[in-house]
């Protein structure tokens, strides 16, 4: 059971819009803050319970919702791969996904009231989900933001680069693959201008305006639900991979949002004619919250997010004034964070959810990280919240919906329960009787790793190939391209699939762990180096913490008391020394400001 750490519970409505008049339709779920006492009530019954079978109900709503989403998911995994075996695979791993989808359980309620004690406004989010994503992937963290007094809106995107989507209508869309890299970037822009309209859409709901083609679920009416609940001050726009290319290149364009979170975003998604490579149009605070594995070199000596192109976003982020360059004043500054021992799917659902249950399988996916799941998922949110909280002009009475910081009494036990994941993650400990055997590079793995060689072994976009073996696969793929050219002569046909960018397995290989040394051993392991962790230049606080030096306890105390209560409206250098202080510097591998 996966519950947030908010002082309120978290309640969710599907939401979709029709397209009307040519419009971009939308979809997706709205988080909200709902009232406490339904954690209270959820526990009801006792022993009394259990002796009356016919009330048993399994605490909170399964993780997987529709089965759709498991054919999706294997659509994304197996795409490209044709065969009898293949076939019997894929339906062997919607059932194992549908399985354990239904049987892992959130703490969150459909349909549940909106908490009376939240903020009269909620500030908003609108979340972009990553390739092979949904609505509900990254419900951890939408699920903790609406905890903490926020309204958050997970868009699905029906480009065909979620692995199913669910349109406006009824109609599921199953993943399409990504195309060249001509289609690749069009989708980005279909993707933007999804996030558009679902910003137009919430403004819709937030002015009780009856859409022609609005509907949300659970017997709400669009016309009351969020009427005059929503503070249009304190937008912000966040995503992962896809996503995070998504919303950097949404908010360098339209100035609605106050500030965005790119999580380790996948830069080549970017479309050329973005601002967001050559010079923001707006004053939008930037934070890039890259994972540790895609920020040190693969095999090629690349950064798997984009290296040059990272920097060209940082640098197009950076705070110019007017008349600066012949130019109005745009950027609001970025920060670029990277916590230790992080992989791309640190941020997603999968590894905090199911890392127990199925890590073998998620390491031979390419899903694993050497960072505890559940403990990069606290400094992730956290991460998220303090800058939220620094880069939105929040109400006093929103400020104190939080409980993040370490300054409250009230969030004791989230740190109480981050200091309990620290320890045993430095001592590479797992929970559960049985994580020998179904930790990430468990038993189950070694036993599987013949047979999963043999019928689906890991692709090698990413990897450096033996001369060998790279010369047999060129002949092969010259081959079928032979026989695919003889077949077309005779009339025939053969669907070979889009040419794309990149498959789904192919996405998986890009989140494995850098072979490079640069990426260092388990960042919490007992003398292990700390690592590359620059921070900003002339920033000697942070650059000592940084350095294994941690700050004098009085002045990381008044950094600490001083958090979740001012507001910036650009990104400024002492935001690495609060960063460090807040996560601790044993947590970051980069923490730099542009």
């Amino acid at each position: 059971m996966w519950r947030p750490w908010g002082q309120y519970a978290c309640g969710y409505v599907e939401v979709e819009l029709a397209a009307q008049d040519g419009g971009q339709p939308v979809a997706g779920r709205i988080f909200y803050p709902a009232p406490a006492s339904l954690y209270a009530s959820a526990g009801q019954g006792g022993w009394a319970t259990w002796l009356k079978p016919w009330q048993w109900r399994m605490r909170g709503v399964p993780w997987l919702w529709h089965h759709k989403y498991a054919q999706g998911l294997a659509t994304f995994i197996f795409f490209r791969l044709k065969g009898r075996l293949y076939d019997v695979m894929k339906q062997a791993f919607i059932a194992f996904v549908y399985a354990v989808g239904r049987v892992q359980r959130m703490e969150l309620h459909p349909g549940a009231p909106l908490a009376a004690g939240a903020p009269d406004q909620l500030p908003l989010v609108v979340f972009s989900h990553g390739l092979g994503g949904h609505r509900f992937l990254y419900s951890a963290i939408c699920a903790e933001l609406a905890s903490q007094g926020y309204c958050v809106l997970a868009v699905e995107h029906a480009d065909g680069s979620a692995s199913a989507a669910l349109k406006p209508g009824g109609e599921w869309m199953l993943y399409q693959g990504l195309g060249n890299e001509e289609a690749q970037v069009a989708k980005t822009r279909v993707r933007v201008q999804e996030m558009k309209a679902a910003l137009s859409m919430m403004q819709a709901l937030h002015r009780g305006d009856a859409l022609p083609g609005l509907k949300l679920t659970d017997g709400k009416d669009p016309a009351l639900f969020l009427k005059g609940r929503l503070d249009l001050r304190c937008v912000a726009a966040a995503g992962h991979s896809y996503g995070g290319a998504t919303c950097t290149a949404l908010v360098a364009e339209d100035p609605r949002f106050a500030c965005a979170v790119a999580l380790d975003p996948w830069w080549y998604a970017v479309f050329p004619e973005s601002a967001a490579l050559r010079r923001f149009q707006t004053r939008t605070p930037l934070l890039v919250m890259g994972s540790h594995d895609w920020n040190v070199p693969n095999a090629y000596g690349q950064l798997n997010c984009g290296g040059e192109r990272q920097e060209a976003i940082l640098s197009a982020a950076k705070v110019r004034q007017e008349g600066s360059n012949g130019g109005a004043a745009s950027g609001g500054g970025a920060m670029l964070l990277c916590i230790a021992g992080s992989s791309h799917n640190t941020f997603a659902d999968v590894l905090a959810l199911f890392g127990q249950q199925a890590g073998w399988l998620l390491e031979r996916l390419g899903l694993s990280a050497r960072l505890d799941p559940v403990l990069g998922m606290h400094l992730c949110t956290t991460a998220m919240l303090a800058f939220l909280s620094l880069h939105l002009p929040l109400s006093a009475q929103q400020r104190a919906a939080q409980n993040w910081e370490h300054s409250k009494p009230s969030s004791a036990p989230r740190w109480a329960a981050i200091r309990q994941r620290d320890v045993a993650d430095s001592h590479g400990e797992s929970d559960g009787p049985l994580s020998g055997l179904f930790s990430g590079r468990g038993l189950l793995l070694g036993l599987s790793d013949f047979a999963l060689d043999k019928i689906l072994p890991r692709p090698t976009a990413f990897r450096q190939v033996p001369p060998a073996a790279a010369a047999a696969q060129a002949a092969k793929i010259a081959a079928a391209d032979k026989s695919a050219a003889g077949a077309e002569q005779n009339g025939e046909s053969e669907d070979r699939g889009p040419d794309d960018v990149v498959t789904g397995a192919e996405a998986a290989e890009a989140a494995l762990p850098s072979a490079s040394p640069a990426s260092g051993t388990h960042p919490h392991a007992p003398g292990a180096p700390a690592g590359p962790r620059p921070l900003t230049a002339g920033l000697q606080a942070a650059h000592d913490a940084a350095a294994g030096r941690p700050l004098p306890e009085a002045q990381r105390a008044k950094v600490l008391a001083g958090l979740n209560s001012r507001y910036s409206a650009v990104v400024e250098e002492g935001e690495a020394a609060e960063m460090t202080a807040l996560l601790g510097p044993q947590h970051l591998f980069k923490c730099t400001v542009h």
